[in-house]
Formats: C-alpha cells, structure tokens, sequence
C-alpha cells in the first residue's frame, strides 16, 4: 500500500527531485520497498523502468546497471532520476 501511496504522491506532484548530472557511472542506486509486478499492468510503471528499478540493489553501479538491463546509460540515469522522484529508490 505504501507504493501506491508513492505513486499518487508522485503523479500529484509532491516529489523530491535529484540533479541529472549528479548521476555519476559509479552511483549505487538503492530500492527502498518492492514494487510489485502488477503495476507494469495497471501501467504505474514502465517495463524498462521495472527492469532498472530491481537492478538497483546497492551492489550495481549505473554503468552495471546499464550493460544489465541493455539499455544507453544516459537512458539509465533518467529512468533513475524517475524512479527517485517517486521515492522508489535511494541514489
């Protein structure tokens, strides 16, 4: 329940934000709860942003991250900076 509360709060705009170019390749981004497979179908999520967000376990940095989830690391760190902004993730 306390990710879909998350979620609203993101859509309604009460989100915290973190700077792009903060993102360095070395970054360890962190989930903070779990985010069930569901709400890709409900359309809460995006595929790829799912895929990314369970990389992020605090092992992988962004440069992992990227190569993992096969996807341009500067797409990586926008779908991260989302993901924090909707409180999903600790970077």
């Amino acid at each position: 329940m306390k990710l879909f509360k998350k979620i609203i709060k993101f859509f309604k705009g009460e989100e915290k934000d973190i700077p792009l170019d903060s993102l360095v390749d070395s970054t360890r981004p962190r989930k903070l709860g779990e985010v069930p497979e569901m709400a890709i179908t409900l359309g809460m999520i995006q595929p790829d942003h799912y895929k990314i967000y369970n990389l992020c376990n605090g092992n992988y940095d962004l440069s992992h991250i990227s190569e993992e989830a096969n996807l341009d690391l500067q797409h990586v760190k926008k779908i991260v900076q989302k993901l924090y902004r909707m409180a999903l993730i600790d970077a």
